[in-house]
Formats: C-alpha cells, structure tokens, sequence
C-alpha cells in the first residue's frame, strides 16, 4: 500500500525589503507513495489524474494533475494552483497540477531525488517554488517534498508526526463557512483558461 499526504500551510518572508505570504503544501509519505506520484505524473502526460489520499476530509488536500500541455514546447513548465472544494462531506482544499511534459518530468527528477538521497530523512527536503525554481509559473503555491519513509509508520516522522496526526489549522483558509455542497458544485478546471495556461 502506498502513503502520500499534501499538508497545507502557509509560508510568510517577512524583511525590511518585502512582506509577502504564500501557500506552502508539505508533502509527505513512504516510497511507495512518492513512486505512486510518479507513476501518475506519467499518466497525466496523457489524461488527467486524480490522486489517491489516504484520508479525505481529514487532514490532506485533495489533488489533481491536468493533462499535460503540449506548449510550451521547448522548455519546462508547471503551474501549482489551490482551489476549494466541496466534493465529499465538508470543504476541503484541492492542489491542481498543470504543466508541460518537461515540466512534469522536473517533478519526477524532484521526486526520485528525494527517494534516492532523503530516505527515513524527513528533516530533508526538495522546495518547489515560483522564484526558487524555474520552470514553475508565478502566482503559484509552493511545494515542499520531504524525505519519504522507508515504510510508512507516522512516528518515524519525529517532529512533524503532529502534521498527520491532526488537523492543522491551516487545513481551510478562514472563509469557507458559506460553502455548501449545492451552492460549490465541485467541476473539473479548463485547460487554457486562467489560470491554467503556462507562460
């Protein structure tokens, strides 16, 4: 069986130059779970995909990776977009992966790095992030993929066990108490409409 979680928090760079605050989506989970990630990035090359969590409703978001773009064609490209939700029981967060082929491939790279040097290292991590990365299109939240485990068993996660344990209270943003299932009807994103389109 596979494990991966998407553990929604916010990240906030606070200097004398610049204030801003972000998305920052953890990521979490065994090998099996991170080879599971790939092997649907490869599928998405073709069709859109559906990402299988462990536990909806509960403390993950919910993910989707479009079918991949044929442009732009020369270089790697990948938009990371956050949407609510109301597709199960009670509002959730929805992460949506939308790139290119060689956008989806630096995912992949990203990811079997990961399990190839921060195995049973959760203190490790690869950060994909607009300004950070550069295949990865403004406006987007940022991912921080932790060093999966070996096999999944949440106390080896030491200090970050508590983000799968229990909610965290960035789970929703503040802003979701009108929200019902008959008034969000949960859709499927367009491709090519803002802001799915690669730049």
């Amino acid at each position: 069986m596979s494990t991966v979680y998407f553990i929604r928090g916010v990240v906030t760079h606070d200097s004398d130059c610049e204030y801003w605050k972000n998305t920052d989506i953890w990521v979490f989970g065994d090998i099996k779970g991170y080879e599971y990630l790939i092997s649907k990035l490869n599928d998405a090359k073709n069709q859109n995909v559906t990402i299988n969590i462990q536990k909806n409703c509960d403390l993950s978001m919910q993910c989707l990776i479009l079918s991949a773009s044929d442009k732009p064609e020369k270089r790697a490209r990948v938009k990371l977009v956050e949407r609510k939700i109301f597709k199960n029981e009670e509002p959730e967060m929805e992460l949506i992966i939308y790139g290119n082929i060689k956008g989806y491939n630096k995912l992949i790279e990203e990811l079997e790095h990961s399990i190839k040097n921060y195995v049973n290292k959760p203190d490790e991590h690869s950060h994909i992030e607009e300004g950070w990365s550069d295949y990865v299109v403004k406006r987007s939240v940022s991912l921080n993929i932790r060093g999966p485990l070996q096999t999944w068993n949440v106390e080896e996660l030491d200090c970050y066990k508590e983000y799968l344990i229990e909610r965290q209270p960035t789970y929703l943003p503040d802003d979701c108490s009108y929200m019902t299932k008959k008034l969000w009807k949960y859709e499927l994103p367009v491709i090519g409409e803002p802001p799915f389109i690669l730049r």
